[in-house]
């Protein structure tokens, strides 16, 4: 049975982050008997895209899983997930798609990003349309004994569409110890060298690459959050405890963890409401010194290398520092909460972190 396959290109910016390892199921009008055999079949079919490392999402069914993790990530504040069931159909995500322009000629399809392809002013995505009349469902006697018969053609046509996309993107790396999981894989060279090295950073940059690569879940969520809370969510406080530790109260006492001298920079930059230029940072030696000799088990020597790199005007030392800041928080809560609390602020002039001082206390 022949298979169409095109390249749509959508202009604009997204509402959400595509994961390049994410097949989903599209539609401009509801199909019934593709939706049918989708939700009686769905995990043989998940299981099908999984072993050509491709995620296979069905829309209706995925918004009905609401994933604590991630919903939680969305609203920190948030204890459990709220009942009720809400679901995205297939028809909200090609309006939310094409911006509220389906194209009349969009029939059911998987759809693919082209991260490859894509530009920042657009999204390209590869189309590998269903055979509709493959899934027409016949009624009666010999209809039923014919849609029997006809569920192994329905899921070799799933197998070799999950066939040909996985020959038309570009694959990540497969590591021996690295599982294939819904939202991923992992680059298991750069996961090595990045614990060996950093372990801490490897942990959070994995957490931020699980979390945000789970683009149409994102979408999920925040039409979910806006329905329900999206106006209401909580700035929490931020405690510095005695030894230093940062807590977010209302996000159920979470905990923020940093290297030390990079906790030693995001202190200063808290103390600082009114910023700190990048260049002027030396001025301010002494209490960055004071704060990471408390934070820091190095010997002195160790201390002031590190100091002396992150002071230097030549290195990009404190840059790469900002950025860790920034993803220790948005490794735990989406950045548009957790930018109240990272360092923030334009080229050449003071960065600060724009908290209200109101919500920080010091113990």
């Amino acid at each position: 049975m022949d298979i169409t396959i095109k390249e749509i290109t959508i202009n604009g910016t997204l509402p959400f982050t595509p994961s390049a390892e994410q097949a989903i199921y599209i539609e401009q009008k509801h199909d019934e008997g593709i939706n049918a055999f989708i939700i009686e079949n769905h995990e043989q079919i998940k299981k099908t895209f999984h072993s050509y490392c491709i995620d296979f999402c069905y829309l209706p069914l995925r918004s009905l899983e609401k994933n604590e993790e991630i919903y939680i990530y969305h609203n920190p504040a948030w204890s459990k997930k709220p009942e009720g069931s809400i679901q995205v159909t297939t028809k909200e995500f090609a309006y939310t798609l094409f911006n509220g322009d389906i194209p009349s000629e969009l029939v059911p399809s998987i759809i693919i990003y082209q991260k490859e392809k894509s530009t920042p002013n657009n999204s390209c995505f590869l189309s590998v349309e269903l055979s509709r009349s493959l899934f027409e469902k016949k009624y009666g006697l010999f209809g039923r004994l014919f849609n029997h018969f006809t569920k192994k053609k329905r899921i070799d046509h799933f197998e070799k569409i999950a066939r040909i996309i996985s020959t038309r993107i570009e694959k990540p790396k497969r590591g021996n110890d690295v599982l294939y999981s819904e939202v991923n894989w992992y680059d298991n060279e750069y996961w090595a060298y990045m614990k060996e090295h950093h372990e801490l950073f490897a942990e959070i940059d994995l957490k931020i690459h699980q979390l945000q690569e789970r683009g149409v879940d994102s979408l999920i969520l925040k039409k979910i959050l806006c329905k329900i809370v999206d106006k209401n969510r909580t700035i929490s406080r931020l405690v510095i405890t005695k030894d230093l530790k940062i807590i977010l109260p209302d996000y159920q006492d979470m905990e923020i963890r940093m290297e030390p001298i990079n906790k030693a920079l995001f202190l200063l930059f808290l103390k600082h409401e009114e910023g700190i230029r990048l260049k002027e940072l030396g001025n301010h030696r002494n209490e960055l010194e004071s704060l990471y000799t408390q934070l820091s088990h190095d010997d002195r020597v160790k201390r002031k290398e590190s100091l002396d790199k992150l002071l230097d005007p030549t290195n990009n030392s404190v840059n790469e520092k900002i950025s860790r800041i920034r993803q220790a928080f948005i490794a735990k809560f989406e950045e548009d909460l957790a930018s109240n609390y990272f360092v923030t602020g334009e080229r050449g002039e003071a960065k600060r972190i724009t908290l209200n001082r109101d919500l920080v206390s010091w113990m």
